[in-house]
Parts: structure tokens; sequence; C-alpha cells
């Protein structure tokens, strides 16, 4: 993946959406960043606007590049290095049918993933989307979903809940997938081509600071989301200002309080305490989901929770040791085990879960729910 011609990096804070039109429309490379008009970014959109109005209109918001308009008002700065082009339009029964909004920008999310964007981790979200597909049936059944909604999945990965929503809004309706990292939308974008989803649209953008207009949607939905960013309450307050009056917002978060390994062993709850303490955010943010959903102002608050019971084979199983692999690098930089500890902790651990017998407890899934006030 090599750099965007011309691209700059912004300054931290900084917000920009970069348009990129179909193939058949684009002119010479020549991309710009732009920042939005303060009309693009906490301006409500109209009633009853569709979600494409809202895209055209933040596609018109953007000075056209040939055009040279606007010059004096742009931010100068870099994109990210080795940030991809944006992925075109996927095409289906032979007519391009998503758009994608492209804000190569990521600065402004003050947080890095972790866990990365490497092929690896790519799978293995797919592989738990599948897993967590039938509890969050279960979620949007508690929604009043209707043909013809908006509907915005933060966070969105390689797939998140696209697929769900897509079905529950209909031909009618328009699903939006936010993810600030482009390989995530770039392998969303093959996802959803290869399946044919109409509906969907993908935007790279933060989820602290979205370019989109308020009340831009119908639901908004958030998985796996907040237990890895430091400021979580940002993103619920942004969630709560991208939906309507009367809409919905959806969470779905861990809680390590019930992760643990059964029979237990020193090399789990070893790695399991210092993966909490160099983790990018709060390991037991299940809890705290009702609270963040009443800060941000919403009523009518709903909690469920679910946890399962692995062994040797099922996904989770496993998920720990698979963490701390992923994690080397932060466990080592805190000083909190030396190369000789690591490896030791990861050999005990990885010969005590695959034992036949070697049972685990996967962490609390926390849902919550609640209204955005009329």
């Amino acid at each position: 993946m090599g750099r965007v011609p011309g691209a700059h990096r912004l300054p931290a804070g900084s917000r920009t959406l970069r348009v990129y039109p179909p193939p058949q429309t684009r002119r010479a490379p020549r991309p710009h960043a732009r920042r939005l008009p303060a009309a693009a970014h906490g301006a409500a959109a109209p009633a009853g606007m569709a979600l494409a109005e809202v895209l055209d209109s933040a596609k018109a918001s953007v000075p056209s590049p040939a055009s040279g308009a606007g010059r004096d008002g742009c931010v100068a700065s870099l994109t990210p290095p080795l940030c991809p082009a944006p992925p075109e339009g996927r095409r289906c029964g032979g007519r391009q049918y998503s758009r994608f909004l492209w804000n190569p920008v990521m600065t402004i999310s003050a947080f890095e993933y972790m866990l990365g964007e490497a092929d690896e981790e790519c799978s293995r979200l797919l592989a738990q989307c599948a897993a967590l597909q039938e509890t969050s049936i279960k979620l949007l059944d508690q929604l009043p979903i209707q043909a013809g909604w908006r509907a915005l999945d933060v966070g969105c990965g390689p797939r998140g809940i696209l697929d769900l929503l897509s079905y529950r809004v209909g031909p009618t309706g328009r699903v939006m997938g936010l993810d600030y990292q482009p390989r995530m939308i770039e392998s969303a974008a093959h996802w959803i081509g290869e399946r044919c989803l109409p509906n969907v649209d993908l935007i790279c953008a933060s989820a602290e600071a979205c370019p989109l207009p308020s009340n831009s949607f119908d639901m908004a939905h958030a998985r796996l989301l907040l237990i890895n960013v430091p400021r979580p309450e940002n993103i619920v307050r942004e969630m709560a200002r991208l939906v309507r009056p009367g809409g919905w917002i959806a969470i779905q978060e861990r809680d390590w309080l019930s992760w643990v390994c059964i029979p237990p062993h020193p090399a789990w709850e070893t790695l399991r305490e210092h993966l909490a303490a160099t983790w990018s955010g709060n390991v037991h943010i299940g809890r705290s989901l009702s609270d963040l959903l009443r800060q941000a102002g919403l009523t009518d608050i709903h909690v469920a929770a679910h946890a399962q019971v692995t062994q040797p084979g099922d996904l989770p199983h496993d998920l720990l040791l698979y963490f701390a692999q992923r994690a080397r690098n932060q466990l080592l930089n805190s000083g909190r085990l030396n190369s000789q500890d690591y490896d030791r902790l990861v050999d005990e651990l990885r010969q005590h879960l695959y034992q036949p017998h070697c049972l685990t407890l996967d962490a609390l899934l926390v849902q919550a729910w609640g209204r955005v006030p009329v």
C-alpha cells in the first residue's frame, strides 16, 4: 500500500473529509485535504433527509481540487505513512453500488489499536463477527428498527453488523460503516462487495469527530470499540449527536471480570493482569455502559449480558494467548515483563489451554441500548 500522492499530515484535532468520485468521473490525482465548512460538521441534517442526500451534501461541501476554490482555507498537513488509496466502488451485477467517503487522516483519533490491522487480525475480526452474530441479532430484536431507517455501525472493522443492519432497514434504508483504519475499510469494502449489499456505504473517519451532520441517522451501533479507546465517553456523545431525537443507540462491550480459565493457571492470571494494565482502554468497560448512555443524555436504557464456556478448538478459547502475542511489544516496552518471562508464560499458557480438560469462561459481553430524547 503506497502513499496517497500529494497528501499532507493534518495537525491533531483537525477534521477533514476527502471524497473520491467513481473512476469514470475522477480527475487527475491531485488530492487536497480541505477543511469542511462549519455547517458540514455539527449542523443538523434536515428531518427526513435520506442518507444518500446527507452524503451528497457532504460531497458538495468539499471544493473540487481542480477548481482551486477554497485554497485559502485548506489545511496543510500529512497523511499517515502507508495510507492506501481509497477502495473503488464495488460492483454488483455490472453496476457500481456503494460509495466511500474517505478521510485519510487518523491523527484525530488519539489512540492506536493495540492489535494492529494485519491480515491475521482482520481474519480474527471476521471470525469474531460470525461468532457474535446470534447475540447481535438478539440485540437488534430489542430495537424498533423499521424499513427505510438510516443506520450507523461505528468501528465496523472488516464487517461489524453491516449485513444485519442492511437486512433490517431494507432496500429503502441506508447503512453507513465507519472505521478510522484504512485497512479495515478496505476489508469491509471487499466483504460487502462479495455479498452485494447495495444499501451499505463506508466512511474512513474518527469515531470521536465524525464529519457527518447531526441527526443523520435513526440508530447507531458500536461493538467492541469502547474497550479499546482511552475516552469512550467522547464516542458515545458523538453517537448521540449523529442520531436524531427519538432514535436509538446500541453498544456491545466486554468486561474481563468473568474471563477465567478452568482449572486456573498462574500464567493465565499473570498475562491477563499485565495485558489489562497495558491495554489502550478500560477492559471492564462493559459494566459502565448504562452510565455512559445516561451521561450522553439517553433515556429508556436497557442492559443485557451474555457469556459462554469454551474448550480447545472453540474460537475464543485461546484469545488471551493471541492478545499476548499481538501485544508483545507493548508488554515488553512497559517494563512489566522481560523477554524471558514473556516467552516462559506464553509457552506455559499454550500447553495449559490445549489440554483436553481445560475450559475458559469468556469475558462477559454486555449489551446496552437507549433512546435519544425527543
